[in-house]
């Protein structure tokens, strides 16, 4: 494993590097195992295919691919073609699915015929169906009755038997990718993420999460940076191997580890509280996971460290400018679990600020605001939106609209996104330290605190939560368990519980839904004299 220098953070460049290095050596383990040099291969051949379709230099390339080979084959052997791919969210439907696909304008569309629905659901609301290239079916294709009457598809097979291309001159300033946010605020934006962008996000020399010897477990949807990026070119850069699973599932997670000896994996969301709510086993710590980035950490990280027998990896970051902060390397002792590293000085600038973009003093939280110290670090631009791109590059820093908190040792610590911020009797409360106290319950399953609307324009504190099982706990009860271990003006003044919470396909809370839906009849009210704060 080594860094590359800047000219050379290419996809294409390093694939072929690779490929020359590590030859017949199994990269990806599975059901369909492919070597560094197959993967090389296909990739060209793949993109010779493309080529051979019209596709030209800096064309997008939209791909709704499940976890499988060939969305990995897909998406490098766009780049290998010079184009740019265009990831689309796998669970996208109706509305959501229309703007990506309009707002990208791409002329082609990689799909699975596992997605033929959805898209034939919004063909007719399309300003121009992209041609497609249709994988899952072997042979002559076949198309729902809403999908007819475009140019005829082809099919991936096809495609990937194209003559192998010659490896593309780009540059790593070159646009690799547009990845589209999750959009839970609004339209989602597709951020422009050039070669450099992409490369530093997944290097394992900066962020420290994957070794060479390490086998890693992906279970993120590729269309997702961290499945994609962090999870499989990761791997690659770190000349380690990468085992590539259709989505997470919690009943076969540990025979997957014993079976491929797996060493790294990423959880996020709630992955974490379905292992660690699983009954403890006499080989918790028999195993060859040794290392777990989680986001958010688990609500008792240390716990949750020492019963399976690994060290909790967390860095920060976002779309827009890949892994801002970093853990340590292995050689060197681990971090408190619930920070998320120090900031990589080699790339970036980072200042906690104000409202006014002023700094405030270490252990004060404020919003992080970045800028880079190399060219192309960050992302280039929002897609199709100046404004949005001008709004978030104010005062020579792009604002990432997440709140973190400097520690004496020069670690942070992610407070919170800066709209999910509770504002109560004068105090700033963090959503999230309301739901690690909520998800100290063991009856509940999952938790999401807002704010909603109180009087004289004060906010309160809203707790959605699921639960383990139906009627094992009422709000009342919850209340009752709340009261003890949090500060009066954090205690929820109003608990709802439902059977799911909505969330994005890459499983964050949309909370945006549920600030929208307010105070709704099913929701519990705290009476006003038990325990009212100050």
């Amino acid at each position: 494993m080594h860094d590359y220098p800047y000219e050379h953070r290419v996809l294409p460049y390093i694939l072929q590097d690779k490929a020359r290095e590590h030859g017949d050596r199994i990269f990806l383990l599975g059901d369909h195992e492919l070597s560094y040099a197959g993967l090389r291969d296909r990739a060209a051949a793949f993109a010779g295919g493309l080529l051979a379709h019209g596709v030209q230099r800096g064309d997008r390339i939209l791909f709704m691919m499940p976890n499988i080979v060939e969305t990995i084959i897909t998406a490098f052997g766009v780049s290998w073609a010079g184009a740019v791919s265009v990831p689309v969210n796998t669970s996208y439907r109706g509305e959501m699915l229309r703007y990506v696909i309009d707002d990208a304008d791409a002329s082609l569309l990689v799909i699975h015929e596992d997605h033929f629905q959805a898209l034939a659901d919004v063909a007719g609301q399309l300003t121009r169906l992209p041609r497609l290239i249709v994988a899952g079916q072997d042979g002559a294709v076949t198309l729902p009755a809403g999908l007819h009457g475009g140019a005829a598809p082809v099919p991936w097979t096809s495609v990937a038997s194209g003559r192998p291309s010659a490896p593309p001159d780009l540059g790593p300033a070159d646009l690799q990718a547009i990845m589209y946010t999750s959009g839970t605020t609004g339209p989602s934006k597709g951020v422009l993420v050039s070669y450099h962008h992409a490369y530093q996000y997944a290097n394992p020399t900066g962020t420290h999460l994957v070794g060479e010897a390490d086998v890693v477990y992906v279970t993120l949807p590729l269309f997702h940076i961290g499945g994609q990026w962090a999870g499989i070119y990761a791997a690659l850069l770190a000349d380690g191997q990468a085992v590539l699973k259709r989505k997470f599932s919690v009943t076969s997670f540990w025979s997957d580890i014993d079976k491929y000896g797996i060493t790294q994996t990423i959880l996020l969301g709630v992955m974490s509280e379905f292992i660690w709510k699983q009954p403890p086993r006499d080989d918790d710590r028999g195993h060859t996971l040794r290392r777990v980035a989680v986001t958010p950490p688990p609500k008792d990280a240390a716990a949750f460290a020492e019963r399976f027998n690994l060290r909790i990896c967390q860095g920060w970051g976002l779309t827009e400018a890949g892994c801002v902060t970093a853990p340590p390397p292995m050689t060197e002792p681990a971090a408190d679990p619930t920070t998320c590293g120090r900031v990589r000085t080699d790339l970036f600038e980072m200042i906690l600020a104000d409202e006014n973009d002023e700094p405030v003093p270490a252990g004060t939280p404020g919003q992080a605001l970045i800028r880079p110290v190399q060219p192309s670090a960050l992302m280039a631009g929002y897609w199709r939106k100046p404004q949005a791109t001008v709004d978030a590059w104010r005062n020579l820093w792009l604002h990432t609209g997440d709140v973190l908190v400097q520690t004496p040792d020069g670690y942070y610590k992610f407070v919170d996104r800066q709209k999910d911020c509770i504002r109560r009797r004068g105090e700033n409360i963090s959503s999230l330290e309301v739901e690690q106290a909520v998800l100290e319950h063991p009856e509940v399953l999952e938790c999401a605190a807002i704010p909603v609307p109180g009087e004289d324009a004060e906010e309160e504190v809203k707790v959605v939560i699921t639960l383990r099982g139906p009627d094992r706990l009422t709000a009342e009860q919850l209340c009752a368990f709340l009261e003890p271990k949090m500060a009066a003006f954090m205690l929820p003044r109003f608990i709802e519980i439902v059977p799911e919470l909505p969330k994005t396909p890459t499983q964050k809370i949309r909370k945006d839904v549920l600030r929208a839906a307010g105070v709704s009849p099913g929701t519990w009210r705290r009476p006003s004299t038990q325990r009212k704060a100050g």
